[in-house]
């Protein structure tokens, strides 16, 4: 089995529809793809539409408070009102973040209009967004740019997003019947030892699994996530993180999945977790 478990859409900052990425997936020759765009169910939901015969389930990737760099993978059978309801609070906060960003440029004479950074995008707004808009119009010459100078962390038009904790979001996708799923975990630049024992105190609030075959991991190998995971008996994902062609993108669609020889047993596990998990929610 081939499986990619970690996209993007324009539902969220990814540059293809979901009916692109299908494509893209089938010529990659998976047998298995989710959607996961940021605090957004809406590429799932486009992708279910098209009724693939690849195989896949509702999903999405949450952006977390507690460190830079922390997401959490949901994946689920069917939505869940709570659910549904918590991301579109989240998806108008990102509105009010938007404008207050745009504000804090206008006063340094850096004129963008909303519509203007919504051009490429048909959901969740963020960041790369608005970056995306400062480089057409002519303000900055590359993307890099408009984080270095303006909009990064350090910026004079930078403003914190609302972001769910890591209890909070577990409790969420608990209570929807989801699985929880720990993002590429590399990209919290953690030693092994702070990396371990936070999966052990995220497990025992509810987390379920890792995302070991991710691209970042591919330079340390994917052997030392893979025993962590699977020593605490949590499920082992895998995925490109796919958002688009060249700069941005973390890897192409399936890229992982050549690595992934345990892929049809871990995916049937995630799903039967999935199954579980409606049955009891």
């Amino acid at each position: 089995m081939r499986a990619d478990l970690h996209m993007h859409s324009q539902w969220s900052d990814g540059e293809l529809t979901p009916a692109q990425l299908l494509a893209r997936a089938e010529a990659a020759e998976l047998d298995c793809m989710a959607i996961t765009d940021h605090d957004s169910l809406r590429g799932s939901e486009a992708l279910l539409r098209l009724h693939p015969s690849i195989r896949t389930a509702w999903a999405a990737e949450l952006s977390l408070a507690d460190r830079y760099g922390l997401h959490l993978l949901i994946y689920g059978l069917r939505p869940a009102p709570a659910l549904v309801q918590r991301l579109e609070a989240l998806a108008q906060q990102r509105e009010r973040r938007l404008q207050q960003m745009l504000d804090r440029l206008a006063a340094m004479d850096i004129f963008l209009a909303p519509e203007e950074v919504r051009k490429d995008s048909h959901g969740t707004l963020g960041r790369p967004h608005l970056a995306k808009a400062l480089l057409k119009a002519g303000y900055v010459s590359t993307i890099q740019e408009a984080y270095d100078r303006l909009i990064g962390e350090n910026g004079p038009a930078y403003v914190e997003g609302e972001k769910l904790t890591m209890a909070e979001a577990l409790c969420l996708a608990q209570e929807a019947g989801w699985v929880p799923v720990l993002a590429h975990p590399r990209h919290l630049h953690l030693a092994d030892e702070m990396l371990e024992s936070l999966l052990d105190a995220w497990q025992r609030q509810g987390l379920q699994g890792m995302e070991v075959y991710h691209p970042s991991a591919r330079l340390s190998g994917y052997e030392t996530l893979e025993r962590m995971a699977r020593r605490r008996g949590l499920l082992v994902t895998g995925g490109s993180d796919f958002h688009r062609e060249g700069e941005g993108g973390m890897g192409a669609v399936g890229c992982t999945a050549r690595a992934w020889h345990s892929a049809e047993k871990d995916v049937e596990a995630l799903w039967t977790a999935m199954e579980q998990g409606a049955e009891q929610s």
